[in-house]
């Protein structure tokens, strides 16, 4: 048997503890946090907790009923994402031993990715094609500024005050991505959407363990005509929370649809078109277009 070794693991078990002590639905249907195995390297040893048995060469860490340890990096943990071990759904993460982080950060990032292993089991149709990627339109300057204007609205519809400056915002970024998406490829089109519901849905379920979510996200760095794939982490988080705002029991509506993404729930609610709802400026579309220029030339 072997000890924590040091301040990190102290950490970690720590973190383990507190996803533990999370209640089966407390944030999203169905979702048990406690019940999910997770495998963390720390850039020394490799923690295994919560798993069924305790598979070679893992040794038990004294004093724990569910946790043990093996020397180096166990070959299944390459980065924070969701694997198998041994057949098994399992978490990992790999630290970053220079700067490890916080016992409520890592907490919820175990959480974030506990998600992906639970998705994988009760919605294995998610998930994006990454080869979509590579022929996705990056030198469109129209759909890029397009873009831009929608990040802009959701950004200002999470961000407004009263309901219905949110709603009439929201409204504006269902028409703002029918009008992309009326020229966008398909396969485009379905990677967005894809990735919003996988990985944006997973950082809506962190984030509910981090503070000022919705101020964090969308920021000018994930603008980019080359952020496609980390945009949609923050888009996802972003039509989940408007959804939270605006229609009750949509995790459950989206739980009886499976093939239905985000924005798509959310178009159910909010009615795109009046005339009487804010809209962009002439000047703020021709900076997305110039920035779109910009984007495009770099």
């Amino acid at each position: 048997m072997v000890d924590l070794a040091g301040p990190s693991d102290r950490v970690v078990h720590a973190a383990l503890i507190a996803v533990g002590h999370l209640r089966a639905d407390e944030l999203w249907p169905g979702f048990t946090p406690a019940s999910v195995p997770v495998a963390v390297f720390d850039g020394e040893q490799t923690l295994l907790a919560r798993f069924p048995g305790m598979p070679p060469p893992f040794l038990r860490v004294p004093g724990t009923s569910d946790l043990s340890v093996m020397p180096g990096r166990h070959p299944a943990v390459t980065a924070n994402t969701a694997v198998e071990i041994q057949g098994v759904g399992t978490a990992a993460i790999m630290l970053d031993h220079a700067n490890p982080p916080s016992r409520d950060a890592l907490t919820a990032l175990i959480v974030h990715e506990a998600f992906h292993v639970f998705q994988r089991a009760h919605y294995p149709d998610w998930g994006a094609n990454e080869a979509e990627l590579f022929m996705y339109p990056h030198d469109d300057a129209r759909l890029a500024a397009l873009q831009r204007l929608e990040v802009t609205a959701l950004r200002r519809s999470l961000t407004a005050m009263h309901g219905g400056e949110s709603r009439a915002w929201a409204a504006r970024v269902i028409q703002t991505r029918r009008e992309r998406y009326k020229t966008l490829p398909e396969g485009a089109r379905a990677y967005e959407r894809e990735t919003e519901r996988f990985e944006g849905l997973a950082s809506y379920v962190e984030g509910k363990l981090l503070t000022n979510t919705s101020l964090t996200i969308l920021s000018e760095d994930q603008l980019g005509v080359g952020q496609v794939r980390r945009r949609g982490y923050a888009t996802g988080l972003a039509w989940a929370l408007l959804l939270e705002r605006m229609r009750p029991r949509w995790q459950q509506d989206l739980d009886a649809a499976p093939g239905r993404y985000l924005d798509e729930l959310l178009g159910q609610v909010v009615a795109p078109g009046r005339e009487d709802w804010p809209g962009f400026s002439h000047d703020e579309r021709a900076t997305a277009m110039e920035r779109a220029r910009q984007d495009i030339a770099a």
